[in-house]
């Protein structure tokens, strides 16, 4: 009995051991750690932001902010969130940037989810309406400006000096020339052309110039409904105050419609 007595102390004694040894195997038992909090500014017209820590601003009363040579007008109770390189838009009815330096303005409205970079270029992934200068985007997405570039997945409307181009797929600007991947029709004064696709568009006051960067066919009619087509790939230029009537739709790689 006394035999079976010890063997049982024993028995005890190994399996405190056995896991007073798991338990220190483990480790200390595992803290929470919590995420650093955002600090949360009210701005007021007339702040510079550009140096603030990031964190997330509410405008207090309608007027224009600083951020990197950039003067912003924003509306009041609009949300600014500043990050480590630029200043996210979630969402604003209106917002207008002046370039301090070129003086050049761009007026967004509607937009989803933008940033301004410190470099002043920005990105829209929605915007529904954008206006700089004579140039106009409606419903854009993915809108880019950069570099003096201005890009676009796709516009319902591309407006430039009084001409227009619907539904627009990879929009590229820069200075008085514009490019398409494709777009349903381009209208400039008495000139409408259809069909577009892989195509460059120079436009000033009386001539349309298109290059293309492959083949493709464009269908281009006058106010009085003439209609020629240009086949191939090459460069066409339009005289916009003239009628086509005269001309026969032709396949040639490269010409000028006059």
């Amino acid at each position: 009995m006394k035999k079976v007595f010890i063997f049982l102390i024993l028995i005890n004694f190994l399996i405190f051991n056995l896991i007073s040894y798991a338990q220190a195997d483990n480790g200390p038992p595992a803290e929470l750690v919590t995420s650093t909090q955002t600090k949360e500014y009210t701005i007021q017209p007339g702040n510079d932001i550009s140096s603030s820590s990031p964190g997330t601003a509410t405008v207090s009363e309608s007027g224009s902010i600083t951020f990197y040579g950039d003067e912003i007008n924003v509306n009041k109770g609009e949300t600014l969130i500043i990050e480590g390189d630029g200043l996210r838009i979630p969402k604003s009815n209106k917002l207008e940037l002046t370039d301090k330096t070129t003086g050049k303005k761009t007026i967004l409205e509607k937009v989803q989810d933008g940033k301004i970079f410190k470099d002043k270029s920005f990105k829209l992934n929605k915007v529904g309406s954008l206006k700089q200068g004579t140039t106009t985007i409606i419903n854009g997405n993915g809108v880019t400006f950069k570099n003096g570039k201005l890009t676009a997945e796709h516009a319902d409307s591309f407006i430039k000096d009084n001409s227009i181009a619907t539904n627009v797929n990879n929009l590229g600007l820069q200075a008085d020339i514009f490019s398409v991947k494709s777009a349903d029709s381009f209208l400039s004064g008495n000139i409408r052309v259809d069909g577009i696709t892989d195509s460059e568009f120079k436009v000033n006051e009386n001539k349309v110039e298109i290059t293309t960067g492959s083949d493709v066919s464009l269908r281009i009619t006058d106010a009085s409904f003439n209609q020629v087509e240009f086949q191939g790939k090459g460069k066409v230029t339009i005289d916009k105050n003239d009628l086509l009537c005269g001309l026969k739709p032709r396949s040639i790689p490269s010409r000028e419609i006059q």
